[in-house]
């Protein structure tokens, strides 16, 4: 790096700034911060040499897909790399399963949670896994529980356990 920072703060805000020359912003670009990287790719100034430099390869945790979005919202990206990165981070549709959807919220109708609000998400970055969200609108603590399943088949064996439909809502 051309300049000694204090402290990653410091980084960060010369990674922001439009007045930080293009070899600083080379430098900061390749910063052990993540977030620094990031205000990197979404600095106006930043050169399309820098921006290929940031562009990740894969999507392989919510860093890639962050970074992606931002250059490709960056004017100085080529054509090229704004449309490999526009296919890296288009989502995909999660394989349908019977009886459980993705993001809308449902009840349970019955059994020991009837009447419980269930969701389900997909977290595709981090762990690959599954995180169900369950409260209940009886409940005036407003306490929230969460678990979390590493696969489909967890996922589907957590819900037959459970001993009862779900209805999910149209969203």
């Amino acid at each position: 790096m051309n300049k000694k920072y204090s402290s990653p703060n410091d980084r960060l805000n010369a990674a922001k700034s439009e007045s930080t020359e293009l070899s600083e912003l080379a430098a900061l670009a390749e910063s052990e911060y993540e977030f620094v990287k990031l205000a990197v790719a979404s600095n106006k100034v930043t050169s399309n040499e820098i921006l290929q430099k940031l562009a990740p390869e894969t999507i392989a945790s919510k860093h890639d897909y962050a970074i992606a979005k931002a250059l490709i919202e960056h004017a100085n990206l080529s054509i090229e790399t704004r449309d490999r990165l526009e296919k890296l981070t288009e989502k995909k549709p999660h394989p349908e399963v019977p009886g459980l959807k993705f993001g809308p919220i449902g009840r349970f109708l019955g059994g020991e949670r009837q009447d419980e609000k269930v969701q389900i998400e997909f977290d595709e970055f981090d762990t690959g896994g599954y995180y169900i969200f369950r409260w209940s609108d009886k409940d005036s603590s407003g306490r929230k529980y969460d678990d979390w399943v590493e696969d489909l088949e967890s996922l589907i064996d957590y819900f037959q356990e459970a001993g009862s439909a779900v209805e999910w809502s149209s969203d």
